[in-house]
């Protein structure tokens, strides 16, 4: 113990110890006692039988009820608490009281305290969380155990489904200031580490209040709530004018002053399920596809009044559209279309050529009516020469001709 004051009596001056807690005193041979005093306080002593010089090799040691202590500050579950202010008052005349904050591992170190009483009084978010004694005994640290536990909550909408991105707000029910604040996790969950009092709890679900509980008691043990609140299961149901369901459909919500507050895309069932807080909403579908070669975009929208569960529909009457009004059709009909025209022209044209053909005949008969002569000529010489013998003549001489 460095600075320490060591003497062999009252009449004695005393000798204060080096940086190793060695000092050297002249004492008469003898029973004599020596007294240690730090800080005021006397912390040890020892008497000894002194024949001889003591060497430094193989000093008197005086043991003293000084301790190196730290205080660890932890909640009821031994959780530390970092930013806890932490007041020591020592014994009676060895100092005045500290004040100090606990580091990031809740951690105060004190050093050479002696070993007796020592005033702790711990505060945490404006609540004195702890009021206590302790003494040490050896050197290390010491816990400080807070009246601080854990709130964990379980949000839930109407029909006991979790509700995710909820804000929890804290107040002491006393004075309803604000203690703690949380959000909800995907399965609806969050926990709050509070001092030991009572609380009213709010809850808010997109910026709307849905519940407030009070009468929420913290005394010496973690708790375990769940809170259901004033949010509805709104499930909304796309089909077209016969009822059938549409898949894949993307489904708008917005609120009355038109914020959007929520999107989905309808399942295979062609239904999205909304949890909506008690208000009024417009719903908006839009459908998007191909059908018979024809684009569809089209929008259904539909007002709800939400004050519990329910299902509403939207249904596109004009999905889907006539077939007569599809490219689909008109694609078909204007290949019928052309292959008749097609036909039509064919027709005509053979028609046409056969008409051609009746007008040439005629013609023909007048150009074959020499044929006919020729033959009835041939018919007239073989009546006149029946035997077939080849007659030649020869034309008279002249002046013969009579």
């Amino acid at each position: 113990m460095e600075g320490a004051l060591v003497s062999s009596g009252p009449r004695d001056d005393p000798v204060t110890t080096d940086d190793e807690g060695r000092a050297s005193l002249e004492v008469f041979g003898g029973s004599a006692t020596l007294t240690a005093t730090w800080h005021g306080v006397q912390v040890g002593i020892l008497t000894l039988d002194v024949d001889a010089d003591v060497p430094a090799s193989d000093p008197a040691v005086i043991e003293c009820g000084i301790f190196d202590v730290t205080l660890r500050v932890v909640d009821g579950r031994g959780d530390i608490m970092v930013e806890a202010t932490v007041q020591v008052t020592p014994p009676a005349g060895w100092g005045t009281p500290t004040m100090d904050r606990t580091d990031e591992e809740g951690l105060i170190t004190l050093g050479l305290i002696p070993g007796a009483d020592h005033g702790v009084v711990v505060g945490w978010k404006g609540f004195q969380v702890v009021d206590t004694t302790f003494s040490p005994e050896t050197d290390g640290i010491v816990d400080i155990e807070c009246a601080v536990h854990w709130a964990i909550f379980h949000v839930t909408d109407a029909d006991g489904g979790p509700l995710p991105g909820v804000q929890l707000v804290a107040l002491d029910e006393a004075t309803l200031g604000v203690v703690g604040f949380s959000t909800t996790d995907g399965a609806g969950g969050t926990a709050m580490r509070l001092p030991d009092t009572t609380y009213r709890v709010e809850v808010y679900w997109r910026n709307t209040m849905v519940l407030r509980t009070d009468g929420i008691v913290l005394d010496g043990h973690d708790i375990d709530e769940t809170l259901a609140c004033r949010v509805f299961q709104a499930t909304i149901q796309v089909e077209d004018r016969n009822g059938a369901q549409l898949p894949d459909v993307p489904v708008v919500l917005e609120d009355t002053t038109g914020a959007v507050v929520a999107t989905a895309i309808t399942d295979g069932e062609g239904t999205v399920v909304f949890q909506l807080g008690e208000d009024a909403y417009e719903a908006t579908a839009r459908l998007q596809t191909t059908y018979r070669w024809t684009e569809i975009d089209m929008e259904e929208t539909v007002t709800l009044d939400v004050n519990a569960s329910g299902t509403y529909d939207v249904r596109f009457e004009a999905y889907p559209p006539s077939v007569i009004g599809t490219v689909q059709f008109w694609a078909i009909f204007s290949i019928v279309l052309i292959f008749l025209l097609m036909m039509y022209v064919v027709l005509l044209w053979r028609r046409s050529l056969s008409e051609t053909q009746e007008d040439d005949g005629p013609e023909d008969a007048e150009e074959e009516a020499p044929g006919e002569d020729a033959e009835a000529e041939a018919e007239e010489k073989a009546e006149a020469n029946p035997t077939g013998i080849k007659v030649e003549t020869s034309p008279p001489p002249p002046g013969k001709e009579d």
